[in-house]
C-alpha cells in the first residue's frame, strides 16, 4: 500500500482578497516577472479563471495562456485582471519596503514571543506528551 501525493496548488491557499494580496506582493518583490505572471495566473484561478477572464475582457484560454511563465501579456491586462480581482497596482520605493519588512518582522516577533526560544512552551510540552502517548 502506497502513499499518494496530490499536487501543490497554491490556488487553494488564496482565500480572500488580503491572501492574494500578500502573495502578489511578496512574488512581486523578487523582480521576476516570470514569477509575478505565474503568482497572477495562481491568483486567478483561485479567483476564477472565468470570471476574471469575462471582467478583464479577454479569452479564458488567452488568459491562462498570457499568465503562464512562458506568458508576454500586455501591462493593460495585468492591471484588468488585478482590477477584476479587486486589487490595484502600486510602486514603493526600496526604503519603504525595507521599513514595511521591519515593522512586519517586529509586530510577528511582538506577538510570538517564544518562537525563538530553545525551552519549549506549556502548549509545547503537553502536544508532545500527548504525541509520546499514541
Amino acid at each position: 500500500m502506497g502513499v499518494e501525493f496530490s499536487k501543490y496548488d497554491v490556488a487553494d491557499y488564496i482565500r480572500d482578497q488580503d491572501d492574494a494580496a500578500a502573495y502578489l506582493d511578496l512574488m512581486a518583490h523578487d523582480n521576476d516577472p516570470k514569477s509575478f505572471l505565474e503568482a497572477l495566473g495562481d491568483t486567478a484561478r483561485a479567483y476564477s479563471m472565468h470570471k476574471i477572464a469575462t471582467e478583464a475582457g479577454v479569452s479564458r484560454e488567452s488568459l491562462y495562456r498570457s499568465l503562464s511563465r512562458e506568458g508576454n501579456p500586455r501591462f493593460s491586462t495585468i492591471v484588468k485582471v488585478l482590477d477584476a480581482m479587486g486589487l490595484a497596482f502600486c510602486v514603493v520605493t526600496k526604503e519603504q519596503l525595507r521599513q514595511e519588512a521591519e515593522e512586519r518582522e517586529a509586530r510577528w516577533q511582538a506577538e510570538h514571543p517564544h518562537a525563538f526560544d530553545d525551552e519549549p512552551t506549556e502548549d509545547e510540552e503537553e502536544a508532545e506528551s500527548q504525541i509520546g502517548r499514541l
